[in-house]
């Protein structure tokens, strides 16, 4: 298995923190939420996790909440560039969820086609995004989309949001920018989206990126742990 994968394959490290899920399968671009009555699927060996993203933070934090929900398997995580079909910068919740979902279908899709590598149990889409609060100011957030790839169903899951400086907002609202752009013109960083994230700037590393998205994906993960609850 690792010699098949090759360069794609990654190992990587990080920590935790608080989100909400939502367990749901996409037909045509419907949500249809329902339940699911089998049991546990069990697998064996290595589970290989598809990431809809070249970003090593996000792949991180994937690595990091597959191997804390499977402790007894080695874990390996092929990032992929996958399109998200949403803007560069989501402005709302709506778009950041759409833009994770189509990133973990996508990332499925780019893997699959890839027929020198052996099969994926599951593929992961990461969105982040911003959306504005009930005092109208911008709150930045993101969406994890996790897809079994053998029952083709989708469980999402959103971190918790946090405003973002006022210096920062007007740079998205006047200019243009993308958070991350914005972040390295006020902080004076660079590429800082690849690294400890505006969560990780504003909480003075307590909270870095890779570990505000990996509770996340824990919890999008729930109704693949209890599917005989879903």
């Amino acid at each position: 298995m690792a010699s098949a994968l090759g360069g794609f394959a990654m190992g990587l490290v990080v920590g935790g923190l608080a989100a909400w899920g939502v367990y749901c399968t996409h037909n045509k671009g419907n949500t249809k939420f329902e339940g699911n009555s089998e049991k546990k699927r069990q697998i064996k060996g290595e589970i290989v996790v598809v990431v809809g993203s070249t970003n090593p933070c996000k792949a991180d934090a994937c690595k990091r909440a597959f191997e804390r929900v499977y402790p007894d398997k080695k874990i390996i995580v092929v990032p992929v560039k996958a399109t998200s079909g949403v803007s560069d910068q989501p402005m709302c919740d709506e778009e950041t969820l759409k833009g994770a979902t189509r990133r973990a279908e996508h990332a499925a899709e780019v893997y699959q086609k890839s027929n020198q590598l052996a099969p994926a149990h599951f593929s992961v889409g990461l969105e982040g995004g911003l959306n504005e609060s009930y005092w109208k100011t911008l709150e930045c957030h993101a969406w994890m989309c996790v897809r079994d790839l053998q029952t083709k169903k989708n469980s999402l899951a959103r971190t918790a949001s946090f405003s973002i400086p006022k210096k920062v907002e007007e740079l998205i609202r006047n200019e243009g920018k993308e958070l991350g752009e914005a972040d390295d013109i006020v902080f004076k960083r660079k590429e800082s989206k690849k690294g400890q994230g505006t969560v990780g700037i504003l909480t003075n590393d307590l909270i870095p990126r890779a570990k505000y998205y990996e509770h996340a994906i824990i919890l999008a993960l729930v109704p693949f742990i209890n599917p005989h609850l879903y």
